[in-house]
């Protein structure tokens, strides 16, 4: 029978130490990995969640022009009714696709209706206008200036 000197048990805990130390090292590092995927995955799922919410929202916008009136050579006022099922902002303009000066924004809310007023150099014939919201629907109609 062998007897074991202290050398062989001094290599077997050796051994032992070094498997338990890299154990800790890959079990830290992957858990640090786990950690950063599990913060992608959260951060691309609220980006997702953020994107599908601003294209219901923008399916829900619907508008109606009720009437366009040239006030004079410089000024065109635009009445609206939001008949949608979400807030709108109209913040753009353009007659016969140029874009027109809007001094403010127009916020409609649910039913309700209101004014926008925008100016530039208006002449005689037919302007087709075409309202714009702030998430980028747009809403057209023809109009004669006579002055």
């Amino acid at each position: 029978m062998k007897i074991m000197s202290r050398r062989n048990r001094r290599r077997g805990l050796s051994y032992i130490l070094s498997v338990v130390m890299m154990t800790l090292v890959t079990t830290s590092l992957a858990s640090v990995v786990l950690l950063w995927g599990l913060g992608q995955v959260s951060e691309s799922q609220n980006s997702f969640g953020l994107t599908i919410r601003a294209r219901i929202d923008k399916t829900q916008e619907r508008m109606v022009v009720e009437d366009v009136r040239f006030i004079d050579n410089n000024t065109v006022t635009i009445s609206l009714r939001n008949i949608g099922k979400v807030q709108i902002v109209i913040d753009q303009i353009y007659a016969n696709h140029t874009a027109l000066q809007v001094p403010s924004k127009l916020v409609l809310g649910v039913q309700q209706n209101g004014n926008i007023t925008a100016t530039s150099s208006f002449n005689a014939g037919i302007y087709y206008i075409v309202v714009a919201t702030s998430r980028g629907t747009t809403y057209e109609d023809y109009q004669t200036y006579a002055p």
